[in-house]
């Protein structure tokens, strides 16, 4: 892509009366940022966007792209008010964090949305840390949510990973 390719998804970017070509800008800047991170910004500019779906694609780009500098714009979104988003964010900070993440996981395994409970399990398992591992052991002993078994496999999982 040339400059020309840039200025045009950064123009979509921009074009809040078109979520899709919000989403389309955000997938090709992680094509781009495979090869030019100096599109990241682009990237993370688009984790401020008023649509979820386009907050949630930033975080996974910037996690496939595992630009770790952005952790501290992905970890703003641990509060967001949409559950996708915040499970997408715990996976992130399970991939690109360090041992100052797991504050913010542990906060995400009390989340009152399953799925993002069983993403924080997840992303505990991923960061490595076996500190962690009194978190997960909480979320199988307190699981009160019995009909979704997700954040008991997901904690089984990671503890798998800890030990």
């Amino acid at each position: 892509m040339d400059d020309k390719d840039i200025q045009d998804l950064k123009r979509k970017l921009r074009d809040k009366s078109d979520m899709y070509a919000r989403i389309v800008a955000v997938l090709a800047f992680g094509k781009i940022g495979k090869v030019n991170d100096k599109v990241v910004p682009d990237i993370e500019k688009a984790l401020l966007d008023n649509e979820p779906i386009v907050r949630a694609l930033a975080v996974v780009v910037l996690s496939r792209l595992e630009h770790r500098e952005s952790l501290g714009f992905i970890k703003d979104l641990a509060n967001d008010d949409d559950s996708i988003v915040r499970g997408v964010v715990a996976l992130a900070m399970g991939k690109l964090g360090d041992s100052g993440t797991l504050a913010g996981l542990e906060r995400l395994t009390k989340d009152k949305e399953t799925s993002v409970r069983a993403s924080a399990a997840l992303g505990i398992g991923k960061l490595g840390n076996i500190a962690g591992i009194p978190a997960l052991e909480g979320l199988l002993l307190n699981n009160n949510d019995k009909d979704n078994i997700a954040v008991e496999l997901m904690s089984v999982a990671s503890l798998w990973n800890l030990t």
